[in-house]
């Protein structure tokens, strides 16, 4: 096993590092894995990964499994507070380039999800769909089509979070 874990969460129980050096993994040729645990073989396939490569979704049977590994590195970040993300609540949303508005997409009072397209920006020949930053209602929109906009300038304003 590797070094660097010193444990295992998953939806089953955790494990220790000295548990998973213990466990005898070996790679089959259908890509699944065949895990000795306690002398008894368990066939496991992984179903998806995690972009970070130490979350999984495994299949243990008919058993959806999730796996976490927990490496000394992120203890260590989590015990400095880096691991939490800082969401801060957007009021105005700014041109991010100067251009021009091609089109505006949403109406004021119109309730959007995170990731919503607000605005296409017309700039240098491209169109730039700007999207939003979270989910929210539209207080009020600053621009218009065919309007020329400056880099930084306010595109749509944000009623406060509840």
């Amino acid at each position: 096993m590797n070094q660097d874990i010193l444990h295992a969460h998953t939806s089953r129980g955790d494990f220790t590092a000295g548990q998973l050096d213990a466990l005898e993994v070996s790679l089959l040729p259908d890509q699944s894995y065949l895990v000795m645990v306690n002398n008894k073989p368990i066939i496991v396939r992984i179903e998806s990964c995690g972009s970070d490569l130490r979350n999984f979704t495994v299949r243990v049977g008919r058993d959806k499994v999730e796996v976490g590994l927990v490496r000394e590195i992120d203890q260590l970040v989590q015990s400095m507070g880096f691991n939490k993300s800082v969401r801060h609540w957007v009021e105005t949303l700014r041109a991010p380039m100067p251009g021009m508005v091609k089109q505006v997409l949403v109406q004021e009072g119109e309730e959007v999800p995170a990731g919503h397209p607000l605005i296409v920006l017309e700039a240098m020949k491209m169109e730039n769909v700007i999207r939003s930053p979270q989910a929210g209602k539209i207080k009020k929109t600053e621009v218009k089509p065919h309007q020329t906009v400056e880099k930084g300038q306010a595109l749509i304003l944000f009623w406060d979070q509840a």
